[in-house]
């Protein structure tokens, strides 16, 4: 069964393929006496994507992983994960929905969730409406803010852009950097939600290549109420994040995450079973 925290689930091709990122975050977690659960059987490291998302309610629910960023080739079918025994395994029996959706573009926050367009998207099937009313109505939420797709990221995962502090407040990239509108409408869809907001610094001008995510401090994961653990690149903003997100939690601690940003995601992609 899915233990209570704190513990984080890590996908078991995580220190196969990352051994280094693998054993900084494996010590990070013994010295906050955080267990670590390795899911056993994966064929990726982005173990938030293909497991369950819980509901408010605190049940589990098992959208269905197919994105097109996969589906599209022999080779990403190949790659995703059969989390059936996987759940198995952990005594976990999830409402299951034809719905398609990663884990990674549903943030939630007691009754409150963002989610990516990217969620229309990869359901055409479905008018938006009744989309967002039957997400809603799986996770037990009272609203599902939905954000634009940062132009040119082919996976729209809404824990790339925003995060929560609190049902009332959330961590956003901050695009003022972006040539287009962007930041405006991400942040008017925010206020709009009447959520207050807090921009995180967000600096990805430097990447040579499109999957690259260094410079993305949001994609941090939370250990509980009081501590995260937030990816770093040594570069010249990480302390500047830090000392935003310092504002909002006690305990901050920095995780060097270069190699992994390198692969499209951080810290939050690869964990499951936290906030």
């Amino acid at each position: 069964m899915v233990a209570k925290h704190p513990v984080i689930y890590l996908a078991d091709t995580l220190p196969k393929q990352f051994p280094t990122v693998a054993g900084v975050i494996t010590r990070i977690l013994q010295e906050e006496e955080v267990a670590v659960q390795w899911l056993s059987g994966t064929r990726d490291i982005w173990a938030r994507d293909y497991m369950p998302v819980r509901a408010a309610n605190g049940q589990w629910v098992q959208f269905t992983y197919a994105p097109d960023y996969l589906m599209d080739s022999k080779s990403g079918r190949a790659s995703i994960t059969d989390v059936t025994p996987i759940l198995d395994s952990l005594g976990i029996a999830p409402k299951r929905t034809s719905i398609i959706a990663d884990g990674g573009n549903l943030v939630r926050f007691g009754k409150k969730a963002l989610a990516c367009h990217k969620l229309l998207l990869d359901n055409p099937g479905w008018q938006p409406l009744e989309l967002i009313a039957e997400v809603k109505s799986l996770l037990g939420l009272d609203q599902l803010v939905l954000l634009p797709q940062e132009p040119g990221d082919i996976f729209g995962h809404a824990d790339g852009m925003a995060r929560f502090v609190d049902e009332e407040t959330v961590l956003v990239n901050d695009y003022s950097w972006h040539k287009d509108r962007l930041r405006m409408d991400v942040l008017a869809n925010l206020y709009n939600a009447g959520l207050k907001v807090i921009e995180l610094p967000y600096d990805p001008k430097g990447n040579t290549s499109w999957m690259s995510v260094r410079g993305s401090y949001i994609n941090f994961v939370q250990l509980d109420s009081n501590r995260v653990l937030v990816p770093v690149f040594g570069d010249s903003l990480d302390e500047t994040a830090l000392a935003v997100l310092r504002k909002h939690f006690r305990k901050v601690i920095a995780v060097p995450c270069t190699e992994l940003s390198r692969k499209g995601g951080l810290l939050h992609c690869i964990s499951w079973g936290t906030p």
